[in-house]
């Protein structure tokens, strides 16, 4: 439903990831505490950017606050919103992250 896929402007590497919340502070706790989104918001997705030439990294959230059930039969949108972070904040966020990437093609 949601399909996120990567991308970068060349795709030279392509893959997924996965990641398993923290068991104290996790990216949710994070956005509602920064006041990104309110309390009764749940996010469904993120993407994460680093650009090393322009030398940020940048998390694009959707969320919404209706439950799994209600958006998945709503037919609605998520909506967004964008923030900073460094590396560090971002991935103690997380108890594990994996990338698994292969060569464009294979």
């Amino acid at each position: 439903m949601l399909n996120k896929i990567a991308t970068t402007q060349y795709n030279d590497w392509v893959g997924g990831a996965a990641f398993d919340d923290a068991d104290i502070r996790t990216l949710s706790d994070y956005v509602k505490d920064a006041g990104y989104i309110q309390s009764n918001e749940v996010i469904f997705s993120f993407e994460a950017t680093y650009s090393n030439t322009a030398r940020n990294f940048t998390v694009n959230i959707s969320y919404t606050d209706m439950s799994y059930d209600e958006f998945k039969n709503s037919g609605t949108t998520l909506s967004n919103a964008s923030l900073e972070l460094t590396l560090e904040e971002f991935f103690v966020l997380f108890k594990r992250a994996n990338f698994a990437v292969a060569k464009k093609g294979l």
